[in-house]
């Protein structure tokens, strides 16, 4: 009696707590984004390419719309820049900025902003890519780079176009165009001239500013700008500006990143440098990420931190690529991104080990990275939330897990899963899976609650079960989530239509099986294992 006693309220405290992933809708067709209108809310789409159009859905996976973009039939691909309502105008219409390839007369490109209707705000012919420009405290603008059959950078052809009215605000003939806003100085445009040289700076009204020379040794070829700033690193209005260039040595690749200021002084010379990032933490200080090329064919990057304002080196993470986040509880840390033995490794803001969280990888696969990590986006229960890829040439997982190695979801053929954050709705992760096919999937954060469950039309026998657990349903199950009586998450399938699960690897005793249907209806029982 008091065994019974125990499970019940063990039974109890499951259903009110007990939080896992669930999949809440399959898009066979493609992959899916998730967006925040401003006015219609949560929204999916994915692009269909054969159909030349975006097809979007509600919140609950419904269909709401299509839209086909106004392009040529032979057209091989499109690549979305921004669907919004309100960021080109305030019509309420939807506008989508993209860029397309076709093939007439040869190859071409073009770029252009359409509404739902079909009509077209903005064309521009042979524009490699178009993108919408958002700085905060700023009018958005549309910036166009024009490849015009040209083999590099140097001989891009770029505009930029106000929003109002559409017109050309402004057409620079020497090269790719950008924009950025400087702490002090507001504002501006930038060319990178490697031809010369120089960082060719604008201001907001498009005449010319000023050149920062980018030195670097004769024979090196120069790679990118990875920021430009004039207040991130040190409060003295300088301009600094980090890029890296690299240059070829007995048959390999020799790599060096550089800080210069508009002052024509040299702040830091990386050796071996391939980025530098400057990473910004709400309430903790800046600092410097270098990626540097160690020559390791298995490890083939380390991860050097520096102080800022300093730029003193306060930490190397030999074979590692590391990024520096903010978690909810726990504050700032450090952890590695891709990983080759199974272990995620989580640093202290000393760089001190904070956390080692083995990673259930059931099938042997190859590690690939991390996706995501966090605390309470997810759950409520402090535990960090890791989720990572895995696989080899012909299959691959993502897995989400707490630092307890507590399987959340598996999603079979996973090639990514993302956290979808959007303010003022629920988060969700994205998947993107990959065989068979290139499809999406979305899965939901559930606690488990009593009133969420439905049983008058699902059963699973035998149960007692020994190997394989049948499942009948009215309604096609989409997901199972087996626990064990203390509450842990021991097993998990993700098949559409699926009939039944494997229990022969199970220990013996009572366990908790959760349903969900594809009207996502959720049902609840009580399974038995002996064998």
């Amino acid at each position: 009696m008091k065994k019974i006693f125990l499970f019940l309220l063990l039974f109890s405290g499951l259903l009110s707590f007990a939080q896992t992933l669930s999949l809440e809708h399959t898009y066979a067709e493609a992959p899916i984004k998730r967006i925040l209108l401003e006015v219609s809310g949560e929204k999916y789409y994915y692009i269909d390419y054969p159909g030349k159009s975006l097809h979007f859905f509600n919140a609950n996976h419904t269909p709401w719309k299509t839209i086909v973009l106004p392009v040529p039939t032979n057209t091989s691909n499109l690549f979305i820049d921004s669907v919004s309502e309100h960021k080109i105008n305030p019509d309420d219409n939807i506008e989508i900025v993209f860029s397309y390839y076709y093939y007439g007369n040869g190859y071409q490109d073009a770029g252009m902003v359409v509404n739902e209707n079909g009509t077209i705000l903005l064309n521009v012919p042979n524009a490699n890519f178009i993108t919408l420009s958002e700085i905060d405290g700023l009018p958005n603008k549309l910036i166009a780079t024009d490849v015009n059959n040209s083999v590099s950078p140097e001989e891009y052809l770029s505009a930029v176009y106000s929003i109002d009215g559409f017109g050309m605000e402004n057409f620079y003939p020497n090269g790719e165009i950008h924009r950025v806003f400087l702490e002090n100085f507001g504002e501006k445009y930038y060319i990178f001239d490697k031809v010369n040289g120089l960082l060719k700076l604008y201001n907001s009204n498009h005449l010319f500013w000023k050149s920062i020379a980018l030195p670097k040794p004769a024979e090196a070829l120069y790679r990118e700008i990875n920021f430009i700033s004039d207040h991130q690193l040190n409060n003295d209005n300088a301009i600094e500006v980090g890029y890296s260039y690299y240059w070829v040595s007995i048959n390999s690749l020799v790599y060096e990143a550089k800080i210069v200021t508009d002052n024509n002084v040299t702040l830091l010379t990386v050796a071996n440098g391939t980025n530098l990032n400057v990473s910004l933490i709400d309430g903790a200080p800046n600092k410097l990420m270098a990626t540097i090329h160690n020559g390791n064919t298995q490890y083939g990057a380390d991860t050097k931190v520096f102080q800022i304002p300093s730029l003193v080196a306060e930490n190397t993470y030999t074979g590692k690529t590391v990024a520096r986040i903010k978690l909810d509880v726990s504050g700032e840390k450090y952890y590695t991104v891709n990983i080759n033995d199974g272990v995620a490794r989580i640093y202290n803001a000393n760089h001190g080990l904070w956390k080692s969280i083995g990673l259930p990888n059931p099938d042997g696969l190859l590690f690939y990275s991390i996706t995501h990590i966090s605390e309470n986006k997810v759950n409520d229960d402090d535990f960090v939330e890791l989720a990572y890829s895995c696989g080899n040439l012909d299959i691959s997982e993502s897995i989400v897990i707490n630092e307890n190695a507590n399987i959340l979801t598996t999603v079979y053929s996973g090639e990514s899963m993302a956290l979808s954050e959007l303010p003022g709705v629920e988060n969700k992760f994205i998947a993107h899976l990959i065989n068979p096919g290139n499809y999406g999937a979305v899965y939901a954060m559930n606690t488990l609650n009593v009133a969420n469950f439905k049983r008058n039309s699902i059963s699973a026998y035998p149960n007692p079960a020994s190997d394989f657990l049948t499942i009948q349903s009215e309604t096609s199950i989409v997901q199972a989530n087996l626990f064990d009586c203390r509450g842990i998450l021991v097993l998990q399938n993700s098949i559409p239509g699926m009939t039944g699960i494997d229990v022969r690897h199970l220990d013996n005793g009572i366990y908790f099986l959760q349903l969900t249907d594809i009207n996502h209806n959720q049902s609840a029982l009580k399974i038995i294992v002996l064998h």
